[in-house]
């Protein structure tokens, strides 16, 4: 069973191994709940990009597009911190 792929609808041909099988099974509602939280994460990225960049303005009397610049850091930041939780999770289910 350790060697061979296990296919559960709707999760086909990623799943290898006891544990993330009995996940799949048992608990789906972590997957999608770990996927919803993907787009709470970028969120909330953007948004502390956009306080930031507002702080930074203030701070030293800048033009508007200060605040575009941190929106635009949150939104890079928040995409690598999702890709870099995909492959572990993605990882995991691979192991």
């Amino acid at each position: 069973m350790k060697n061979e792929i296990l296919t559960h609808f709707p999760y086909t041909a990623l799943s290898k191994g006891w544990v993330v099988s009995t996940m799949n099974q048992d608990k789906p509602w972590l997957i999608a709940l770990a996927i919803g939280g993907s787009g709470i994460l970028l969120a909330t990225y953007i948004t502390i990009g956009f306080f930031a960049g507002r702080w930074l303005m203030n701070l030293i009397d800048g033009e508007a597009y200060i605040i575009a610049i941190g929106c635009m850091a949150g939104l890079v930041l928040g995409v690598l911190n999702i890709a870099m939780f995909i492959k572990k999770f993605l990882g995991a289910q691979n192991d």
